[in-house]
């Protein structure tokens, strides 16, 4: 197991990589099979990354941005 910064949508590939975001940094990261984190991909672009796919070797993902919601009263 390793200690990982809070994520939101995860995948295996089929190598056995687990993907996953980093919500408080703007990253994708993945951990191998060794234990290690690696980072895919990170910046502005990449907000609460969630809802991961895998299909013909291409990693998709949405930005859910849920913590860019606002406050309604009624």
């Amino acid at each position: 197991m390793a200690k990982t910064a809070a994520p939101d949508g995860m995948i295996f590939d089929d190598k056995g990589n687990l993907y996953f975001g980093d919500l408080e940094n703007n990253k994708i990261q993945y951990l191998t099979l060794n234990g290690k984190i690696n980072t895919l991909c990170e910046g502005e672009k990449i907000k609460w990354a969630d809802t991961f796919s895998i299909y013909d070797g291409y990693l998709f993902y949405t930005n859910s941005r849920i913590n860019e919601t606002k406050k309604w009263r009624f």
